[in-house]
C-alpha cells in the first residue's frame, strides 16, 4: 500500500534480536570467578593473565586495554588516558588507577617496560600489541564460556557498583564512558566529577 522504498516496513525488518553479553550479575558467582581466574589453572599466558585482571578493575573495551601505550600512563597522578580514536565513543577517556591496577601495570614493565605497548606481543601478527580476543578465550578456557566475557565486567561494574557500593549510577556511567546517549552528562568534560570517580575505582578495587 505505500511504495515509499525509505520508509520501513514490516518487510524491512529482519526479526534479529540482540542480545546482552554474559556477564556475572548474581554476585555470588563473582567471588569464585576471581579465586578461578588467581588461580589460573588453565595455564593462560601471563599478559593475558594480568589483561583480564585489568579489564575487572578498569572495565575497558578490551580493544581500548590491550592497545595502552606506556605514554598513556601517568605514574604520579595514578591515571590513564585512552586517545579518543582509541575509544568507541571517539572521546579521550580518563581512567583513575588502584593500588592493584598499578601493580599490574608494573609487572607488565618489568617484562615489556622497554617497548611502545604494555601488552606488547613478539607473536602478534596482525597486531603489535595482544590480540583483543585473547582476554575473552581466557575467560573461556576458565571454564565461564556463555557466563562470562571481557565486556561482561562493564556489566558487573554497573549493577555491583550500584548494589554492592552504593554508587549513583551516574558516576559508573561517566567510568565507563557511557555519555553519549545522555545530553546532560555528554556534555561534561572528560574529567568531570573525577575525585568521585577515582574514589569509586579504589572502593572498586578493594571490593574485588
Amino acid at each position: 500500500e505505500d511504495n515509499n522504498p525509505a520508509r520501513e516496513s514490516k518487510n524491512t525488518q529482519t526479526g534479529h534480536k540482540s542480545k546482552p553479553l554474559p556477564s556475572l550479575e548474581d554476585w555470588k558467582d563473582v567471588p569464585p570467578f576471581l579465586v578461578a581466574l588467581s588461580e589460573n589453572k588453565c595455564g593462560g599466558e601471563y599478559t593475558t593473565v594480568i589483561a583480564v585482571k585489568l579489564a575487572a578493575l578498569c572495565f575497558l573495551r578490551a580493544s581500548s586495554l590491550v592497545s595502552t601505550k606506556w605514554s598513556d600512563i601517568d605514574w604520579k597522578k595514578k591515571l590513564l588516558t585512552t586517545p579518543y580514536d582509541r575509544m568507541k565513543a571517539k572521546k579521550e577517556h580518563l581512567t583513575p588507577l588502584s593500588d592493584a591496577a598499578i601493580e599490574l601495570f608494573r609487572k607488565l614493565e618489568a617484562i615489556n617496560g622497554h617497548e611502545e605497548y604494555c601488552f606488547f606481543s613478539p607473536r602478534g601478527k596482525k597486531y603489535p600489541y595482544l590480540n583483543p580476543s585473547s582476554p575473552n578465550h581466557h575467560i573461556k578456557n576458565l571454564g565461564y564460556e556463555g557466563k562470562m566475557t571481557t565486556h561482561g565486567f562493564r556489566a558487573m561494574a554497573m549493577t555491583h557498583g550500584r548494589e554492592q557500593l552504593g554508587y549513583s549510577q551516574e558516576i559508573i556511567r561517566l567510568q565507563l564512558a557511557h555519555f553519549d546517549r545522555d545530553k546532560i552528562i555528554g556534555a561534561y568534560d572528560r574529567s568531570s566529577f573525577i575525585k568521585e570517580r577515582t574514589k569509586f575505582m579504589n572502593d572498586w578495587s578493594d571490593l574485588l
